[in-house]
């Protein structure tokens, strides 16, 4: 295969590390936002829509993305927290459709992040991990 840079193909270990951390940081910030900044714009926007248990939904996705974005900061258990992170996006996403925005990001974003903690499950941790591969 033809390359500009080939030294660079020798740190593609390293790629992978930088979107487990990236992913993970992002995942934490928006669960502490979700929690401390923009909870109730969250429950007035699920009760418009009549969801059920309007509640405890932004207390549960906030608890679970910072968790799951903890846990890929690290890199453990990192296949299952990039799916339980594609989940949590998804999820954001949806609390995000519609008019109102109150987490202010746009589709484009939960998208692009939903698919690189896809990739993550089938890329794996990569280095500075805690499960590094067998």
């Amino acid at each position: 295969m033809f390359s500009i840079f080939p030294n660079l193909l020798n740190f593609s270990f390293f790629a992978v590390s930088v979107i487990r951390i990236l992913i993970g940081l992002v995942l934490i910030y928006l669960g502490l936002r979700t929690y401390f900044y923009k909870k109730a714009a969250i429950i007035e926007n699920l009760a418009a829509r009549n969801y059920p248990m309007t509640r405890f939904i932004p207390i549960i996705s906030a608890l679970l993305s910072v968790i799951t974005g903890g846990f890929l900061a690290v890199g453990f258990l990192t296949q299952i927290a990039a799916i339980i992170s594609a989940y949590a996006f998804l999820n954001f996403g949806m609390i995000d459709f519609g008019e109102t925005k109150p987490l202010g990001q746009s589709w484009l974003f939960y998208f692009v992040m939903t698919v690189l903690s896809l990739a993550l499950v089938f890329l794996g941790a990569g280095a500075f991990a805690v499960d590094l591969p067998l």
